[in-house]
């Protein structure tokens, strides 16, 4: 059982044990240094939890809040390698859909479509992984993670977590919150080619299957 604690201050002991984790579990196309997420922990605009077993930082989840106050994106997550398979990754978001559901929050989250993965089961797990804790595919919305190295984007599916019993999204609420992601995580402005590549893709009206 993971002790979770949230980390507000990158000179924290526990930054180091996140870093670790953090560098071994992303490909450099997939995630920003860990300078700019200092940053964004000083500034509030992330949240990093991590789970621990005694002093041993072995889980990590990094949430990024959005401008809709209704809405946070899960950033990163991530086990150490020699305690994967343990149900750690359940236990992180076992805690973190505790603390959403008690301000009514969605979580978005990205994850590799697999049909375009290097590895397709690798992919169909980890989107069971948020099924069987309740999330929801955006059925027909294309989405591509813009890279933070390199020029190849990754292309994704979106999910949304908790279930609070929704069967729809908004597309244009959920174009709005992309537009977000883009300018402000991925710090791209919105006439970005990946961005433009999807966006106007979006329907309507979206389910959640």
């Amino acid at each position: 059982m993971i002790d979770v604690k949230e980390i507000n201050d990158p000179k924290a002991p526990e930054f180091e044990g996140f870093s670790k984790i953090y560098i071994e579990s992303f490909p450099p196309q997939e995630r920003p240094d860990l300078e700019t997420i200092a940053h964004r922990l000083t500034d509030r605009i992330s949240r990093l939890f991590v789970g621990k077993i005694g002093d041993r930082v072995v889980s990590i989840a990094l949430l990024y809040a959005l401008k809709n106050p209704n809405f946070v994106l899960l950033d990163f997550i991530g086990t150490d390698s020699q305690y994967r398979s343990q149900g750690l990754g359940t236990q992180m978001m076992n805690y973190l859909g505790e603390t959403l559901k008690s301000r009514q929050i969605h979580l978005i989250i990205e994850v590799e479509d697999p049909q375009y993965s290097s590895n397709f089961k690798q992919g169909e797990r980890r989107i069971e992984f948020y099924r069987r804790l309740g999330a929801k595919i955006l059925e027909n919305v294309p989405y591509l993670l813009a890279p933070f190295a390199g020029e190849t984007p990754t292309k994704m599916k979106l999910m949304i977590w908790p279930d609070y019993g929704q069967l729809c999204l908004s597309g244009s609420l959920l174009t709005e919150l992309i537009y977000d992601i883009y300018q402000n995580l991925y710090d791209r402005d919105r006439d970005d080619p990946f961005l433009n590549s999807f966006i106007n893709d979006i329907p309507e009206t979206i389910q959640l299957i």
